[in-house]
């Protein structure tokens, strides 16, 4: 089999993207399949939860039985090959040029390759990187919330101090990786558990399922007619020249609205900081925020020109809501 050493290497590149169990040495492995009649070469890597399948494009003459090799030596070993590498078994061992590797049993391979029977599927043609900071990736959360949910007509993220909602026309039931929110999703099939997501790129990553059910997240969208109304990039700046000030046990910044003005205040044993934008309010109002989870709410945005739905006290969340995305944020005890 000869195969061309970048094109090997970004496959290998990709299937890598879910990580790897370090305590199960077969799980740090790649698997690699041929097959002569498309002359392509499928790469296999998974972490049981999450399996990363890529066919990319070969010259294959002979067809021997499929290769299970080490990860991390496997990519060692390409990247110091020609541009065009010869891959060849023999006896067991994984022949590429001088090197003679020893190979893995198949048999110890998980069994992913089991039929599964199509549910549905979704045209995406997006990524939920917006999504990620709103995941809770904390080692105590239930696992519904470390993940990004599909359901009835929209799509949510929440850590239970903030929460993103997109709606959708979908009626699902499923739950997303946060490791695959970053990828530029193509389509995704869902089965009786599990899902695929397919990305543009060719690459298949196929989700184990997660079949606990997600709480009424919609009923906790509040309803106000107050808003304020300001330019994104100036409050993202406003906001990140407070961040030297912040240390863990001092995250609280106070954000005093009013009729013209937003006015950030930060006081820590570090020093002080006040500044203000233009902005237009229909209420004041004194709140209070963690500094880097209105940060992502802000990134998650759009619109250059944002407006917030504000509630009448400081102890309720406020609201975004605009082109079917909701966010909403919960402030800290002033």
């Amino acid at each position: 089999m000869i195969i061309n050493k970048k094109i090997l290497l970004n496959a290998i590149k990709e299937v890598n993207k879910i990580g790897e169990v370090k305590l199960l040495p077969i799980l740090q492995t790649i698997y690699l399949h041929q097959n002569q009649k498309l002359q392509q070469l499928t790469l296999i890597h998974t972490t049981l939860d999450i399996t990363a399948i890529i066919s990319i494009p070969a010259k294959i003459k002979k067809i021997t039985t499929d290769i299970i090799i080490n990860n991390k030596l496997f990519n060692q070993i390409i990247n110091n090959s020609p541009e065009e590498i010869k891959i060849e078994l023999e006896d067991n061992k994984l022949n590429i040029g001088k090197y003679k590797i020893h190979t893995y049993e198949i048999k110890d391979f998980p069994n992913i390759f089991y039929k599964k029977i199509k549910k549905q599927e979704l045209k995406v043609k997006k990524n939920y990187s917006s999504f990620i900071p709103f995941v809770d990736i904390g080692k105590s959360a239930e696992i519904i919330f470390q993940s990004i949910y599909f359901g009835k007509n929209f799509v949510c993220a929440t850590d239970s101090k903030r929460m993103i909602i997109d709606e959708t026309k979908w009626e699902t039931n499923f739950y997303l990786n946060p490791i695959l929110a970053k990828e530029n999703i193509k389509t995704i099939l869902t089965y009786e558990k599990d899902i695929c997501i397919i990305t543009d790129k060719g690459t298949k990553f196929i989700q184990k399922g997660i079949t606990d059910k997600y709480p009424d997240i919609l009923s906790y969208i509040p309803k106000y007619t107050k808003y304020v109304k300001f330019n994104k990039k100036k409050f993202i700046n406003l906001v990140e020249n407070i961040l030297p000030l912040t240390t863990d046990d001092e995250l609280l910044l106070r954000v005093q609205i009013e009729k013209d003005k937003i006015v950030i205040n930060k006081k820590s044993k570090l020093g002080e900081f006040i500044d203000s934008i233009e902005a237009k309010s229909t209420v004041s109002l004194e709140i209070a925020f963690n500094p880097y989870y209105l940060l992502a709410t802000l990134n998650a945005i759009p619109e250059d020109i944002v407006i917030f739905n504000l509630p009448l006290s400081a102890d309720k969340p406020i609201l975004y809501s605009n082109k079917g995305r909701k966010i909403v944020l919960l402030p800290m005890n002033l």
